[in-house]
């Protein structure tokens, strides 16, 4: 039992469900994901594009 509960014998058979439920959960989030990280992009570039000095250039 105590095997069972570390997972040492079945370690392949946890990895697939939590996986699967994993992969489930990544594909939802990325649909919210993208979009934030684009939005992130474009803030980030204007935040340092405030940054720089055309004199220093």
């Amino acid at each position: 039992m105590p095997g069972l509960l570390a997972g040492s014998c079945c370690a392949p058979v946890w990895l697939l469900v939590v996986g699967i439920q994993v992969s489930g959960i990544v594909l939802t989030a990325g649909v919210w994901l993208l979009p934030a990280s684009l939005l992130l992009l474009v803030a980030t570039l204007v935040y340092v594009a405030g940054k720089i000095t055309p004199a220093a250039l």
